[in-house]
């Protein structure tokens, strides 16, 4: 067999894509929309996998959209500009003078993450931040005196501080929350009731969040307050409100066309002001991509325009086990080709102590500096890598030497010496793979 080859099925519609997804673990409302108008939207999963009385999910339903949050904020500050309060070139010390660094930094640099500026949820436990209420000025203690990573400007590194920072000088500027700006800016206008902002987690008509755990079971998400994530990624929304949103900006009925075309401007990396701005080649197909994605603990977000082929898909998730990124793929190619593949779930085969015992031990990976384990636990074998911080993820015995890990569909193939000794392990990922030495 192929290393790391796992059976495929095709799909052809938007539905039978969903019914395969849902079989992987899937759990979310979808919509997919043509030429401005709703062409696709349906549901699988429940809003509470622990009462099933609070029903299925609906369309309808309030989720979390995380760092998909960041549009909004970015589309504020431009009307904010528009009005002449601010300039996207203007340093943050005009506004938040006591960041020893904020002469160096400018308001387009913390949108399109050029700034620098060290990220605080890379810097502290997420566990004890969404645990508690957390002010603005302890979010600030957490990276507000660290140096910047790099010369503002010369780099590009993803920081949710920098969305903080947007949130903070909207509110100097203003004397109003930065919800409050935003809101009638941006959410009144379009129409968008559904969408908004709670400090503390809401489970709104029962929908709750999920994490998957290592034995891949869904569990309740963590998440008691939303502070923390603040002007970064706290909103919550549907996915009409996210449809209405994307026509809105997309046609020039929110910003001016100078200030959508700063917003929507690639720059390093393909980052705009909030958005992602990416041409791509798919098959014969050349494909421009403009969205964002999200995912706080226990929701997961994709929200992308296709302009050329005049489609858009949005995907809430309320069980974070990257099920919901593989639908957004399938959903555009089902768009563009008319059909996708979706891989399911291998079944396990039998086998045997001895061979489980075989592979326990410690290995090391030979093309970058890091180490994987095997362990056995009650008889079964998990799978861990020493520099993550989690205890391992669930094996599955799927063939003669080949194992499967269910996050990414990660398969591994056992490797041997002449004399069936283990010598390692080849390890697959999204057509990469990577090898894996036995100490």
């Amino acid at each position: 067999p192929v290393f790391g080859a796992l059976p495929t099925i095709t799909v052809k519609s938007y539905s039978e894509a969903l019914d395969a997804f849902e079989k992987r673990g899937f759990s979310g409302t979808v919509l997919v929309g043509k030429k401005g108008e709703d062409a696709f939207i349906e549901s699988r999963g429940f809003r509470d996998y622990f009462n099933l009385d609070a029903g299925l999910i609906k369309s309808t339903d309030r989720l979390l959209i995380g760092s998909n949050t960041k549009q909004f904020v970015a589309a504020t500050i431009l009307k904010l500009e528009e009005k002449g309060h601010l300039s996207t070139e203007d340093f943050l010390s005009k506004f938040l003078p006591d960041y020893p660094w904020s002469d160096r930094v400018t308001l387009a640099q913390l949108m399109n993450h050029t700034a620098g500026v060290p990220n605080y949820t890379d810097l502290t436990d997420i566990v004890a931040l969404i645990s508690n209420p957390v002010t603005n000025e302890e979010i600030s203690a957490i990276f507000g005196s660290r140096e910047l990573d790099f010369e503002p400007g010369s780099k590009w590194n993803y920081s949710n501080s920098g969305y903080f920072l947007l949130g903070q000088v909207i509110e100097n500027i203003t004397g109003r929350s930065w919800f409050e700006v935003l809101r009638d800016e941006l959410l009144v206008p379009a129409g968008m009731l559904d969408t908004g902002y709670d400090t503390e987690y809401v489970a709104y008509d029962g929908l709750k969040g999920f994490d998957w755990n290592g034995r891949f079971e869904l569990v309740p998400t963590k998440t008691r307050y939303l502070t923390w994530a603040n002007a970064a990624g706290a909103l919550y929304s549907t996915t009409h409100d996210l449809a209405t949103w994307n026509r809105a900006l997309h046609s020039g009925k929110v910003l001016s066309t100078a200030s959508y075309e700063k917003m929507v401007k690639p720059g390093l990396e393909d980052y705009g002001f909030g958005l992602l701005h990416v041409f791509l080649s798919f098959g014969n197909q050349d494909v421009e991509i403009i969205g964002h994605s999200g995912g706080l603990p226990g929701f997961y977000s994709k929200n992308y325009v296709y302009p050329k082929q005049e489609f858009e898909t949005i995907v809430l998730s309320n069980a974070t086990n990257g099920e919901d990124r593989g639908v957004e793929a399938a959903l555009r190619k089902i768009s563009i080709f008319g059909e996708a593949t979706v891989t399911p779930i291998p079944e396990s085969v039998s086998t045997t102590p001895e061979f489980l015992e075989e592979l326990k031990g410690r290995y090391a990976f030979k093309d970058f500096d890091a180490h994987a384990g095997f362990d056995l636990k009650n008889g079964e074998l998990f799978f861990r890598i020493e520099e993550q911080e989690d205890d391992g993820s669930l094996v599955r015995v799927i063939g003669n030497d080949l194992l499967y890990l269910r996050f990414d569909d990660i398969t591994m193939d056992v490797l041997r010496n002449t004399d069936a000794t283990v010598t390692g392990f080849k390890l697959t990922q999204q057509g990469q793979e990577f090898i894996a030495e036995k100490e």
